[in-house]
């Protein structure tokens, strides 16, 4: 199964920018990462890693890949980063680009028997052992998590994933929209993930619809401080409102 068979297209999500005469405000835990190393070691983490490396390298094609990219969990972010450059101001082929990337990691026997055997017969048991797979394999990407919600729900305690990125929208639309969108569509399973930027935690709820995008708070943060992206942009605008400052003066001296 495509990203898109059967399927209308992703929702368009802007994540709103912080005005460009205010400041950017660094959002998220104060104090240094934990140590993955642990995690990064285990065979599952480095099997997984391996196969998302090379569905964001197969995404992002015909671009190459960033030169010298990183070793491990780094070099995943940095074509992650890579994937959202190419994707630059268009959230809905972002969004598309990162469902296909976990479709390609899927068999599609695998989503269908999951949807004939769970999803529509055992709604509840389908949710509880969403969870629970998410919980054990996703420790790589996320980083340390527990089971909540009478075990249909996984509270990420500090998102690898967010705080790497540094940016609400690769949240939104890298990740979230579209592993809402793969859950319901993949595999019959309504999911809510529930982002928080000041925290970098992440609640997911599975058997929950997510609200319309007007009333899901995930939506409503503005860039943090810590974007490369918005720090770029910022720079660029500042340097337009000086290159017009200039003309103007240069304008009143001929006066």
């Amino acid at each position: 199964m495509s990203a898109s068979a059967g399927s209308s297209p992703p929702p368009v999500v802007r994540v709103p920018r912080t005005p460009s005469n205010a400041p950017l405000e660094v959002r998220g835990p104060t104090d240094a990462p934990p140590d993955y190393a642990a995690i990064d070691e285990e065979l599952r983490s480095r099997v997984l890693l391996s196969a998302f490396r090379n569905a964001l390298i197969e995404e992002l094609a015909p671009v190459p890949p960033p030169a010298n990219l990183s070793p491990g969990f780094d070099g995943s972010m940095e074509l992650v980063s890579a994937l959202s450059a190419k994707y630059n101001n268009r959230p809905r082929d972002l969004t598309a680009g990162s469902l296909r990337v976990l479709y390609s990691l899927f068999p599609e026997w695998i989503l269908v028997a999951f949807r004939k055997s769970f999803a529509v017969a055992l709604p509840g048991v389908s949710a509880r052992l969403n969870a629970a797979v998410t919980s054990l394999t996703s420790r790589w990407l996320m980083g340390p998590n527990t089971l909540n919600e009478g075990g249909k729900g996984v509270l990420v305690e500090r998102c690898r994933y967010l705080e790497a990125s540094g940016c609400v929208s690769t949240c939104v639309n890298g990740c979230k929209v579209p592993t809402e969108t793969f859950l319901k569509e993949g595999l019959g399973v309504d999911l809510w993930m529930q982002p928080n930027y000041d925290t970098f935690e992440c609640q997911f709820l599975f058997g929950a619809k997510p609200p319309p995008v007007a009333e899901d708070p995930a939506f409503d943060a503005g860039c943090m401080g810590q974007c490369n992206v918005a720090q770029q942009r910022v720079r660029m605008e500042a340097g337009r409102r000086c290159t017009g400052n200039d003309a103007a003066a240069m304008d009143r001296g001929k006066q």
